[in-house]
């Protein structure tokens, strides 16, 4: 059936019926790993196959996967019928009892119902995901193992993280390594940390709980804490005042929030019931999903708020806003870094980490990170580094050297001329 789609594929013809019992017969084999000493099966389908499958799903429909793909929406039906007919089982199903392909997907402006999945298409769209994982990544390899100085380096971070931390030390990296392109991802925790055990991200710096089903898969590094500072406006009466307050007093306060369902909001909860605050005697006024707009409503003196430290640099050297001690506590939460165990990391990913991360810190977090072969090879760049800083240095020597003895001969020249001998040194008198 593949070859009869590929004929038609080129020759622009419909593909006829061909009836179910003559259909059957001409299913393709299943596909098996060989055994030792067989040789390897091929696959009934290929690579631009399944990401035209992919792209369907992810999109939601042919023209948009066609677009996502740069090819034409006819391109990516054909691809998608080929692959149906490689593995002899529809792989959409338009019948109202099917799963949507994406929920959120609605009826096009011709209101055709979305796209659905049969049950054979969710089970190869999900082994499609994975494949094409693997295909990327050991491109990837191939590329670091001829390019050790170019590259490209996925990151993830949580929300706070990725908008106060990660910028800064993408800038120092930049400047230290221009020629390395540095992709970063900002999500949740969980979600971060999903892409990073399928190796879709090299490295995550997290603040939230990474989720316990992912924990096998990944290698988890405490990294920094981050402490959560209680914040007023420049005009609330306890910047004023500028004292540290009671505990008992945070109850009289009107707070501006983050969101109850979000990562900050549970571990800020946490971290007060840790240290004997009731949270649900605290009076919340506002909430917000967004550090920034909790900012700016604390500013505009709608309430007080705890937010991270790393979050209001700006603002307290600015005297936009002042933060407030409160006596016996402090908020802190541990920032981690997050690898994968099993996933390739590429050169330019550990060094991100080796050199910007975990510059001044414990270095046992490199521990199955860096291999020995690596570790080894790094030995020769530093010793010619070394001898080429000697060098320039005996150069610098020698140079300082000569000057020096310029300088006494000119020394000597005046003296002479200032003895009444006008001849300079190394001219016969007359």
């Amino acid at each position: 059936m593949r070859a009869s789609w590929r004929a038609c594929a080129s020759s622009g013809r419909t593909p006829t019926r061909v009836p179910s019992s003559e259909k059957a017969s001409k299913r393709p084999e299943a596909f098996h790993a060989p055994r030792c000493g067989e040789a390897p099966d091929v696959p009934p389908f290929t690579l631009q196959q399944l990401a035209a499958l992919c792209a369907v799903v992810r999109c939601g429909g042919f023209v948009r996967g066609a677009r996502a793909l740069g090819t034409s929406q006819p391109t990516a039906t054909r691809a998608v019928k080929a692959l149906e007919a490689a593995v002899g089982c529809p792989l959409f199903d338009a019948s109202p009892s099917a799963s949507l392909v994406d929920a959120s997907a609605t009826p096009n402006r011709r209101g055709r119902r979305p796209l659905r999945l049969t049950e054979a298409g969710k089970l190869l769209h999900e082994y499609s995901e994975r494949i094409l994982d693997l295909a990327s990544e050991s491109t990837a390899a191939l590329h670091d193992l001829h390019h050790m100085e170019t590259g490209r380096i996925r990151l993830g971070a949580s929300q706070t993280t990725g908008t106060y931390l990660m910028p800064k030390l993408i800038g120092t990296f930049h400047r230290e390594y221009p020629q390395v392109s540095v992709a970063l991802e900002v999500d949740s925790t969980r979600r971060v940390c999903a892409d990073v055990a399928r190796g879709a991200l090299d490295v995550a710096v997290v603040g939230g709980d990474v989720p316990r089903e992912l924990e096998s898969a990944l290698v988890i590094t405490p990294y920094a804490e981050d402490e959560f500072a209680l914040i007023v406006s420049t005009s609330h009466p306890l910047a004023k005042k500028k004292r540290t307050i009671e505990k008992r007093e945070l109850y009289d306060l009107d707070f501006v929030a983050p969101l109850e369902c979000s990562t900050i909001a549970t571990v800020q909860n946490r971290t007060l019931e840790f240290n004997r605050i009731n949270t649900e005697r605290l009076n919340i006024v506002l909430e917000f999903n967004s550090i920034e707009a909790i900012k700016s409503a604390v500013q505009f003196d709608l309430g007080v708020a705890f937010v991270s430290t790393l979050s209001i640099q700006k603002e307290l050297r600015l005297g936009l806003l002042q933060r407030v001690h409160v006596k016996d506590l402090r908020l802190t939460r541990s920032l981690r870094v997050v690898t994968s165990k099993e996933r390739f990391t590429s050169r330019a990913a550990k060094r991100f980490c080796r050199e910007f991360l975990f510059r001044s810190n414990d270095k046992s977090w490199e521990d199955g990170l860096f291999d020995e072969e690596e570790i080894v090879e790094e030995i020769p760049r530093k010793s010619k580094e070394i001898k080429e800083t000697s060098a320039e240095l005996s150069r610098i020597e020698d140079l300082y050297k000569t000057t020096e003895a310029e300088n006494v001969a000119s020394l000597g020249e005046i003296e002479d001329i200032l003895l009444g001998d006008s001849k300079p040194r190394g001219e016969k008198k007359s």
